[in-house]
């Protein structure tokens, strides 16, 4: 019987200093680290912007990751008046 490795791990819903108040580190470094640490992929969603999501496209080409990378955004249209947002 074969033994199986480690199951595969992809964070999604990470945000990049893109988004406003809710991410901190640049889209570029989010991809390599994700690389480094072995992940087998990561989905970069920032709020109301998709600047993070093709800097992390180039950073991807760029440096050939075999990441699998899931770009997406969350658009907010309305603000939310509970308190924290």
């Amino acid at each position: 019987m074969k033994s199986k490795g480690p199951p595969s791990y992809l964070e999604f819903a990470v945000a990049s200093n893109f988004s406003f108040l809710r991410g901190a580190s640049h889209a570029e470094e989010l991809m390599l680290q994700a690389a480094h640490v072995g992940l087998d992929g990561i989905g970069l969603a920032d709020r109301n912007s998709v600047a993070g999501v093709v800097r992390a496209h180039l950073i991807k080409r760029e440096q050939k990751l075999s990441l699998a990378y899931h770009p997406g955004a969350r658009l907010v249209f309305a603000r939310c008046w509970r308190r924290g947002d």
